[in-house]
C-alpha cells in the first residue's frame, strides 16, 4: 500500500515538474493560446463599452462572425494545449522538446474532445432537474415582485430552491469521478469511454478525499489570481488606465483600451502557471490513488 501524500506535498512535486519543462510549456502557450488570444483580443476591441443593442449588432456584423469563428478555434487549440501538457506530466522526468511534446501530445487531441463533449453533455443532462428547479425557483420570486414572466407551475420558491441545491448534488458526483478522465485518456492511452470507466473505479471509494483536494487547489488558485488582479489593478491605477464613475455599490470601473491589453498580458501569465499546474497536479493525484506513485 503507496502511503498517502499530503496536498502540498502533491502540489510541490507538481511545480518541480513543471519547472523541469516550462520552456516547453512556455513554447506550448504561446503558440496555442497567446497568439489567438492577441488575435480575438484585436477582434474584440469594438466591444468595449458596447449597450446590449451594439453587441447584438457587432456579432451580426463581418468583423463579429469572425471573432465567434476565433472563439471556436480557441476552444479546439486550447483543448490540445491542455492534451499536451498531460503529456509533459507523464514525461516530467525527462525535458521534453517542443515538438516531441506538441505532436505526440496531439495524437491524443481527438479523444480528449471526443471525452470534453460527453462529459459536458452527460453533466448538462444530470443537472438538468436542478437547473429546472433554480429557473422555475427564481421565475417565481420575480413573479411575487410584481415582474410579469410565464409561470408554468405554482410551488413555493424556497421549496423548489432547496430541491434544486440538493439535486445539484448528482452532477458533482459524477463529475468527481470522472475528474481523472483526461488524465487516463493520455497516461493509459484509454479509449474516451474507457477513460470515464477507468477514472471512476480508481476515485471509487475516494471520493471525499478528491474533493477535499480539489476544494484546496480551487482555494490555492482563488488565492493566486487574487494576487495577480491585485497586481493588474494597481499597474491600471499608477498608470491611469482605469477610473471610476459613481459611488458605493453603483460604481463602475472604465478600463482604457490599454488598460485591457494590460488585464489581457496578467490574465496570459495567470493562465500559463495555473493551467499547466493542475493537470499535472491531477496527474500525480491521480498515479497515487491507483497506487503507482513512489
Amino acid at each position: 500500500m503507496v502511503e498517502k501524500k499530503g496536498f502540498f506535498s502533491l502540489l510541490g512535486e507538481s511545480w518541480k515538474e513543471y519547472k523541469t519543462n516550462f520552456y516547453t510549456i512556455l513554447g506550448l502557450f504561446l503558440l496555442l493560446i497567446v497568439i489567438l488570444g492577441l488575435v480575438l483580443a484585436y477582434l474584440g476591441i469594438p466591444l468595449l463599452g458596447m449597450s446590449s443593442d451594439q453587441i447584438q449588432n457587432f456579432y451580426k456584423s463581418n468583423r463579429g462572425v469572425l471573432y465567434l469563428m476565433f472563439q471556436v478555434i480557441a476552444m479546439f487549440l486550447s483543448a490540445l494545449f491542455s492534451v499536451c501538457i498531460i503529456y509533459i506530466g507523464f514525461n516530467a522526468s525527462k525535458k521534453l522538446k517542443f515538438k516531441d511534446a506538441l505532436t505526440k501530445g496531439a495524437g491524443y487531441w481527438g479523444k480528449y474532445i471526443l471525452v470534453a463533449i460527453v462529459l459536458t453533455v452527460s453533466l448538462f443532462l444530470l443537472a438538468l432537474p436542478a437547473i429546472a428547479c433554480l429557473a422555475s425557483s427564481y421565475l417565481l420570486v420575480l413573479n411575487s415582485m410584481g415582474v410579469s414572466v410565464p409561470l408554468f407551475i405554482v410551488a413555493n420558491p424556497t421549496l423548489l430552491l432547496v430541491i434544486g441545491l440538493v439535486l445539484l448534488v448528482v452532477p458533482f458526483f459524477f463529475l468527481i469521478r470522472w475528474l481523472f478522465s483526461y488524465i487516463v485518456l493520455v497516461g493509459e492511452n484509454k479509449g474516451g469511454f474507457s477513460a470515464l470507466k477507468r477514472s471512476w473505479e480508481v476515485v471509487k471509494g475516494k471520493s471525499w478525499r478528491v474533493l477535499g483536494y480539489m476544494i484546496l487547489l480551487a482555494i490555492f488558485i482563488g488565492i493566486f489570481n487574487y494576487i495577480i488582479a491585485i497586481i493588474s489593478g494597481f499597474i491600471l491605477g499608477y498608470t491611469g488606465n482605469v477610473s471610476f464613475i459613481g459611488e458605493g455599490a453603483t460604481q463602475q470601473a472604465l478600463v482604457t483600451p490599454a488598460g485591457s491589453f494590460i488585464n489581457l498580458i496578467f490574465g496570459f501569465v495567470g493562465k500559463l502557471i495555473v493551467s499547466p499546474l493542475i493537470l499535472i497536479f491531477l496527474k500525480n493525484f491521480y498515479l497515487e490513488l491507483k497506487g503507482e506513485k513512489k
